[in-house]
């Protein structure tokens, strides 16, 4: 099996140069040679689930047996001796968000693996597991942490959340305002939550999942963009939410308004897009 990545292109969004570097099925245990723009290059799996830049140099990508670093803006990938799961076992368990990354700073990050969390660092004595109770585990989806130890994950039952205060051993159920499977969270601080769901919905809570807003982004044809992935606020205001077909929605004014964008790889790749990652208002990358 083989899959196609593109890379260091760019698409203009609201006036400003939007770097999207899309990266799928695998990154080499080297450095890569340079490529042009706009270049595809022929790879073999594993499939990346997700990627996290914290700064323009400094960041982490992983999926199925496998975790990869960079310090230097993605040049050179280092593969980090951590084992997530494998794709063959996924069909018989529910853990269908492995390898999303959960939170993640300079040097530490947390990832979903098979039976729960891997607390991940670049010094590997700092590694360690934590499993997630069994019937939250279960109905598991997207999951992200604003802090090593309070985050929300969203279930496979419709507006259903959890929520953790202690790194992911425990977990409290509460419900939301949407009739949507919720695949896609970005949680920028202990109160503040973003949520997109399959069928185009997306919420927004201050206070920590007591209270909701939440409207449906839509397609040129009025229809709802079904398929969402994934969201990401680099503020208080300015945001982007993806899914389908390398179509991307931005919004300037904290998800009053949103924009949809179509990428150059719209055309090309009929799939949709895992995740997304801004290391600033300029520069971002996402994985299919």
């Amino acid at each position: 099996m083989e899959r196609r990545v593109l890379t260091n292109s760019s698409v203009t969004t609201s006036c400003r140069t939007l770097i999207i570097s899309l990266l799928t099925a695998f990154v080499p245990y080297h450095a890569a040679p340079a490529r042009g723009m706009d270049d595809v290059v022929t790879l073999r799996p594993p499939l990346l689930r997700s990627i996290r830049f914290v700064d323009n140099f400094h960041g982490w990508i992983a999926g199925y047996n496998g975790v990869f670093y960079t310090r230097d803006g993605g040049k050179r990938w280092q593969r980090l001796g951590v084992s997530l799961g494998s794709i063959s076992k996924v069909a018989s368990t529910a853990a269908t968000d492995v390898g999303r990354v959960v939170w993640a700073d300079r040097n530490d990050a947390i990832f979903r693996n098979q039976t729960g969390l891997a607390y991940c660092s670049i010094r590997p004595l700092k590694r360690k597991a934590v499993p997630i109770p069994p019937n939250v585990l279960v109905s598991m989806e997207a999951i992200a942490f604003s802090d090593p130890t309070h985050g929300f994950a969203s279930g496979s039952i419709s507006h259903e959340l959890f929520r953790t205060t202690d790194g992911g051993s425990s977990w409290e159920t509460f419900d939301t305002p949407a009739d949507d499977i919720l695949s896609g969270l970005f949680v920028s601080s202990l109160r503040e939550v973003w949520v997109v769901g399959i069928e185009g919905i997306v919420l927004h809570s201050r206070d920590a999942g007591r209270s909701w807003n939440h409207t449906v982004l839509r397609n040129e044809n009025g229809d709802a963009a079904t398929g969402l992935r994934s969201i990401w606020f680099i503020d208080s205001g300015r945001g982007w939410a993806c899914g389908p077909s390398g179509y991307i929605f931005h919004t300037a004014n904290g998800g009053m308004d949103w924009q949809r964008q179509k990428t150059p790889f719209a055309e090309n790749i009929p799939l949709f897009m895992n995740a997304i990652s801004f290391a600033n208002e300029n520069e971002g990358w996402g994985c299919w």
